[in-house]
């Protein structure tokens, strides 16, 4: 993902024509780091079982697979939004999948008391990443995709340095 970025930024000397790519990168990039933060906490001193290790692989998966789809190099000579616009709805079903898959795995570890027991932040961070997800699929206007990618990495930073995290 970051050389992609690091690409396009060699070629087009800003990122002022990939706004919306650069600020999906950077919400895929946060979004990798509070997977593998919470990965390590999680199972910290625990053994790793054959589904926790399927869950972390198929997370794992989405994740690279959304950043190699938003961190695309331009080699086209495609205007930095519609080549954005061709790889969009694999993209957000991509980063919905690392959520739905979380969720699922929420669940089969603690059940309905871990997801109770993980209160309201939880709560918000999933429901505000999933619609975003669903509108950023549904809409492709640029503005729409930049409050939407804000929004996203905004919420994470929010979420990461207000989680307690036992690193």
């Amino acid at each position: 993902m970051l050389t992609g970025l690091a690409t396009s930024f060699r070629r087009h000397g800003s990122f002022g024509s990939d706004r919306v790519r650069t600020l999906w990168a950077a919400a895929v990039f946060t979004n990798s780091i509070i997977f593998w933060v919470s990965a390590v906490d999680s199972y910290r001193g625990s053994e790793l079982s054959s589904p926790d290790f399927l869950q972390l692989l198929a997370q794992a998966t989405a994740l690279y697979f959304a950043a190699e789809l938003v961190s695309l190099a331009r080699e086209s000579g495609e205007a930095a939004d519609s080549e954005f616009t061709l790889v969009r709805r694999p993209f957000f079903v991509a980063l919905a999948l690392v959520d739905v898959i979380d969720i699922v795995d929420t669940a089969r570890n603690g059940g309905i008391e871990l997801i109770l027991a993980l209160g309201p932040s939880y709560y918000v961070a999933v429901l505000l990443s999933l619609s975003v997800y669903c509108v950023g699929y549904l809409v492709a206007r640029e503005r729409i995709q930049l409050l939407l990618a804000t929004t996203m990495v905004v919420g994470q930073l929010a979420w990461l340095f207000t989680v307690p995290w036992v690193l």
